[in-house]
């Protein structure tokens, strides 16, 4: 249904306990969220399937690409160092492998309810 129960979303959120960036959630059937590093120190938490090789280069990497820059959008805190991650990200995938980005010291991370 719709709605999320205390162990949902809103139970994780009012604990403290991060969600995938993408889906709000943890993986279904169990599997926790991690943090995943792009480029350009970027980095956002993921649930197991958005941080898979396989989601993450689905049609070039544009899929995943689109749904990145979408959620930064809309949070208001799409800039220059997500559009190049991004584009890093879509260069890479084309090549036919996403893996790990730069860990370097400028890290973002995306909490859904987070300023920037």
């Amino acid at each position: 249904d719709g709605e999320q129960s205390a162990g949902g979303v809103a139970g994780r959120w009012a604990v403290g306990l991060p969600v995938c960036a993408l889906c709000a959630g943890p993986a279904p059937g169990g599997g926790g969220v991690a943090p995943h590093y792009l480029t350009h120190g970027v980095w956002v938490v993921l649930c197991p399937e958005h941080r898979s090789d396989e989601y993450q280069c689905r049609g070039g990497g544009r899929v995943f690409a689109a749904e990145l820059a979408g959620m930064w959008h809309a949070a208001g805190t799409f800039a220059t160092r997500h559009r190049l991650a991004i584009a890093t990200h879509l260069r890479r995938a084309t090549r036919g492998g996403v893996g790990g980005g730069d860990r370097g010291t400028s890290r973002v991370l995306f909490v859904a309810g987070a300023s920037r």
